[in-house]
């Protein structure tokens, strides 16, 4: 408020000296003097977006020093007075529709790795040949490395999504499609809170809906079939026929009478949903979602895990990434946690010590990237917490030790998997034959969808093999 948007390097003679973005404080010019919610792209962080009063979205690409800023999406119908957005990144996205080229430096035989470079910064794509290449051919490479920038409308209160926010071609900076669909549409009406579940195919999206005087919640699915205007835009609909294209779904899984300050999705399993609320004079100002992915009931969905904790506003909340009973949450009173959100009534203890002192805390993050020496991620685990008024706070308590726990994979050509018996009472022998010489890593899910085994056979040779495992 008043301050506009502020940028911390940690490259100047304080290190807790900030840069003014989008203007100097106290602006005459009202869009300038206020920010809104802010991110830093992992893949790429010399990308940074952030919002201003009114509904813009800003973009700038900081390299070598030199700041290169974009007017990213304007509203043509006017924004909220601090518009929600969120970045969805990843490192594998096997059905990303992207690819680039790859030129032979030199003749290549089949079962050679070559490495080609993403249009995200070229970041590395490591491929296995299927066939001899020549020097000087060129092979079209799919293009692994994806991310999705939403934003959140007032008017219609639709949420728009970009699926290339780290490209810096112009035909990609207004592909933003509208991923909720609404019967009515009221222009009062306004989103303010959205989310991508971890492994980006759902979106959660909190709306106020100025008829009924409810925010409602909003689930997506299947955006990760959704790659265009035709497949992703609910608005899109086929000439010839007058039906809609899209292939994402909406559906209404909740609604709250309190304003909605944060959604946290479970890292690990996207059908837990935590909603934090505000407003005063409330009982409850936390509800947990069990059944996120299938829940068709907007009232029975989300379930009050208020427990011990004082009645005040709950401005957001995360789920800790090595074990989703740990919840930690921001309130007016500082932070606490708890060691089961899952229990009938969990129990929540203070961690407001350290200096933190009880006082609002607005915002929670903790970086879920692992290690990784070629994004230059070491802070895997570590918790980071916005106060008001007592500036910015972290905590390694979870913080993950060690080099890179992921690299973008070796895509083999093939593999072919056989498992017996099928179903699995207790030993299970996996039969699984590949084309080249190619990592292997086997994950078991549970069927609530929790993953609840990851066997990384490490490099395995070509033709037929087998292993067992309880």
């Amino acid at each position: 408020m008043d301050n506009g948007i502020l940028y911390m390097d940690f490259q100047g003679n304080d290190p807790k000296y900030a840069t003014w973005w989008g203007g100097a404080p106290f602006s005459a010019f009202m869009s300038f003097r206020h920010g809104g919610e802010a991110d830093i792209s992992m893949l790429d962080p010399d990308f940074k977006f952030y919002t201003t009063p009114g509904g813009t979205v800003h973009r700038r690409l900081l390299i070598e020093n030199q700041s290169t800023y974009q007017n990213y999406y304007t509203y043509a119908n006017g924004g909220a007075w601090l518009s929600p957005i969120a970045l969805h990144e990843t490192l594998y996205d096997p059905l990303s529709w992207d690819t680039v080229n790859f030129v032979a430096d030199r003749d290549y035989s089949a079962g050679e790795t070559i490495v080609a470079q993403s249009m995200i910064r070229k970041l590395p794509i490591r491929r296995v040949l299927e066939a001899d290449l020549t020097a000087g051919d060129t092979l079209k490479v799919q293009d692994t490395y994806q991310a999705m920038l939403v934003v959140g409308k007032q008017g219609k209160a639709s949420a728009k999504v970009n699926r290339h926010p780290l490209n810096g071609r112009d035909e990609y900076t207004n592909q933003f499609h509208t991923v909720i669909k609404r019967d009515r549409l009221q222009e009062q009406d306004q989103l303010v809170k959205v989310e991508f579940s971890a492994d980006g195919k759902n979106l959660f999206a909190a709306l106020w809906d100025n008829s009924d005087s409810l925010y409602y919640m909003y689930r997506v699915t299947n955006l990760e079939n959704g790659r265009d205007r035709r497949t992703m835009d609910t608005d899109a609909w086929d000439p010839a026929t007058g039906l809609p294209t899209a292939v994402v779904e909406t559906a209404l899984i909740g609604a709250f009478d309190q304003v909605v300050t944060s959604i946290a999705i479970d890292h690990n399993n996207a059908n837990n949903v935590l909603v934090t609320c505000g407003n005063y004079g409330n009982d409850n100002y936390i509800y947990l979602c069990r059944n996120a992915l299938t829940a068709a009931d907007s009232v029975n969905s989300f379930v009050p895990v208020q427990g011990n904790l004082p009645q005040a506003p709950v401005y957001t909340s995360l789920f800790n990434w090595r074990n989703s009973s740990e919840v930690i949450v921001d309130t007016e009173y500082g932070v606490y946690s708890t060691a089961n959100i899952f229990a009938p009534t969990p129990t929540w203890a203070s961690e407001n010590n350290n200096g933190m002192e009880i006082l609002p805390v607005y915002e929670i993050r903790q970086q879920k990237f692992a290690n990784n020496p070629e994004l230059g991620v070491t802070n895997h685990g570590v918790i980071y917490a916005a106060t008001f008024g007592r500036g910015l706070y972290t905590s390694n308590t979870f913080e993950s030790k060690g080099g890179s726990t992921f690299t973008n994979p070796i895509v083999a050509s093939n593999i072919e998997v056989n498992i017996t018996p099928n179903p699995v009472s207790d030993v299970a022998t996996i039969r699984y034959s590949i084309e080249n010489d190619s990592p292997v890593l086997f994950q078991v899910y549970n069927l609530q969808g929790q993953l609840v085994k990851n066997i990384n056979l490490g490099n395995q040779p070509a033709g037929s093999n087998e292993m067992s495992f309880d």
